[in-house]
């Protein structure tokens, strides 16, 4: 049986049929062959992004969120995307998503002897919770620096930062905070590029239902403190995709989702 997917609260089932056979069609006659491959950033909204791509295009390749490129993924014939999200964004999301017992990291933490700095009730944004996100802030440190930089290596080229690695491996960034517009971008460019995209099929899906949150706004959960915080563990991310404020999306040097690959 199909995937059930939410779109605007309207159940749909057959289309994804109709669109693949439309890609199988156009597959064939057009001689497409360019593979877009996707790196799933954990807490950036990859399972949405995921879920969309493979509804829009034929040669889709993940790697979920425990994985990093392979050789495979740097061939000529490649289009490489992933995704990020502002910093303090990303630890609100990995921070709530924990405190109601879910994810892997969660289970690290719970492991290391730290379920006690996690939050006891949702929206988790109480002066208790607060000051136990605080220390949590201050365990974890630079790990979403950490995840991201480990994310982008392309293991054949060795020791690589953040600016390095963005320049030479990601072909285009779809930001979290502004994720239909920055995806619509990157598959205009994969087409440009000789991938095969199918319009009809990202006009149904583009509202697809997101994975349910229970957190507050952003900036509840950030006295300047927290935010000095995550600054200060995260200088890469901020000094390289500019983000204005902890809590925004804007950001990536004036809006530019997309980066030349580098040869």
């Amino acid at each position: 049986m199909p995937a059930l997917f939410l779109l605007l609260g309207v159940p749909v089932l057959a289309t994804w049929d109709n669109a693949q056979q439309r890609l199988v069609t156009n597959m064939a006659t057009e001689g497409h062959d360019v593979t877009l491959v996707y790196n799933h950033m954990p807490k950036t909204g990859g399972s949405t992004i995921k879920m969309m791509l493979a509804k829009v295009v034929r040669n889709f390749r993940k790697r979920n969120e425990n994985y990093q490129f392979e050789e495979e993924d740097f061939a000529p014939n490649t289009f490489r995307v992933t995704s990020i999200r502002s910093p303090c964004q990303y630890y609100r999301s990995l921070w709530t998503f924990g405190s109601r017992g879910g994810g892997s990291f969660h289970k690290q933490m719970v492991h290391r002897g730290y379920e006690e700095y996690y939050g006891s009730k949702a929206p988790y944004d109480s002066a208790r919770d607060l000051a136990k996100f605080e220390k949590w802030l201050q365990v974890v440190g630079s790990v979403y620096q950490d995840r991201l930089q480990r994310k982008l290596l392309n293991k054949a080229l060795g020791n690589q930062t953040i600016a390095s690695s963005s320049a030479r491996n990601i072909d285009c960034w779809v930001r979290t905070e502004n994720m239909r517009e920055d995806l619509q971008t990157c598959l205009k460019m994969f087409e440009s590029r000789g991938g095969l995209v199918d319009w009809e099929a990202f006009e149904i899906y583009k509202d697809a239902h997101k994975n349910p949150s229970d957190h507050a706004k952003c900036h509840l959960y950030f006295n300047k403190a927290r935010k000095n915080l995550v600054e200060e563990f995260n200088k890469e991310i901020f000094e390289n995709f500019q983000f204005d404020d902890c809590c925004s999306g804007a950001g990536m040097k004036g809006n530019t989702v997309v980066r030349q690959r580098k040869h």
